[in-house]
């Protein structure tokens, strides 16, 4: 565009001015091809262990390098099943994929037991809600891959659920040197723990397998061959930062003698990775106390 003898714009391109200068800020405001760029991202991968909702479905390369490490091979109709997976997923039709998933892993024991193939198939699950195969098919993945935050963030995504497997990292004292610590985790309802003596207070930390938010603990309070043995005065602590500090006392609470399941809720939930408890009394046993098995219940928050 050139300007004429007077220094000014030649009339008849006027309108040109109204037309592309509102249109051209629209464009940059919008910035489309930005947009297009990060649904495709978003919608279509998953990078290393991030849960994307019904998004996880559709890295392709993660599964091959699955198989690749696990001795399997996708072959094409394999392949083929699961872009179709992905398509039907995509299109919202959920149970449609969830059949489809279910015939991959049919079709091959090796492929079906990968990771990002479980993980696929608990997210189509809880997309077409069908909440409780979605639980039993993460922790499927947590059974063989106890670090796996997929699956963990799966589970987040579900109702509180119960976390395990827990670990005892430090005791104050244990009968007979015998491991009875340990039996609170256990998950066992025939074994506890029992302490050295009668001293009182007698401690635990607990170590979760993940960050959580916890919202409930459980505790199993029926004291074998003596009951006066039984916990009675409890505290409970949370931290967040180590098993060593940073610990704050979120609740005190009266454990029923001899009561199996007793919950003690936690109200807000509170997120932490490793719960101390302290035993403040028995019910009456100068000699020894004794606590069963403990439940710890939240939302995983994988980091």
């Amino acid at each position: 565009m050139t300007r004429n003898g007077s220094g000014t714009y030649p009339r008849r391109y006027w309108w040109l001015v109204l037309v592309i200068v509102p249109l051209a800020g629209a464009v940059i405001q919008y910035q489309p091809w930005k947009r297009e760029s990060s649904q495709s991202a978003a919608g279509t991968s998953v990078s290393g262990n991030q849960f994307l909702g019904s998004a996880i479905i559709g890295n392709v390369s993660l599964v091959v390098n699955e198989a690749q490490k696990a001795g399997a091979v996708l072959d094409p109709a394999l392949l083929e099943s699961l872009k179709s997976a992905i398509e039907l997923s995509r299109s919202g039709n959920h149970d449609a994929a969830v059949a489809k998933m279910e015939t991959l892993r049919a079709a091959s024991s090796t492929v079906g037991q990968l990771p990002s193939i479980l993980n696929n198939l608990g997210v189509e699950y809880l997309s077409a809600g069908r909440v409780d195969q979605a639980k039993a098919t993460f922790e499927e993945v947590l059974q063989k891959d106890p670090a796996n935050n997929t699956a963990w963030a799966g589970l987040g995504q579900l109702p509180d659920t119960q976390l395990v497997p827990l670990r005892v990292v430090n005791f104050s004292s244990e009968w007979g040197g015998a491991q009875y610590a340990r039996n609170i985790v256990d998950r066992d309802p025939n074994s506890s723990w029992k302490s050295a003596d009668g001293t009182l207070p007698q401690s635990f930390v607990i170590e979760l397998p993940i960050h959580a938010a916890i919202s409930e603990l459980g505790f199993n309070n029926a004291a074998r061959a003596n009951a006066k043995q039984a916990t009675k005065e409890i505290e409970v602590s949370f931290s967040d930062q180590s098993a060593t500090s940073g610990f704050e006392s979120i609740v005190k609470a009266t454990l029923v003698q001899g009561e199996i399941g007793q919950g003690v809720k936690v109200k807000p939930a509170k997120d932490s990775r490793w719960v101390k408890l302290r035993i403040l009394a028995n019910y009456g046993d100068p000699e020894f106390t004794q606590l069963g098995d403990v439940d710890v219940i939240g939302k995983p928050r994988p980091r």
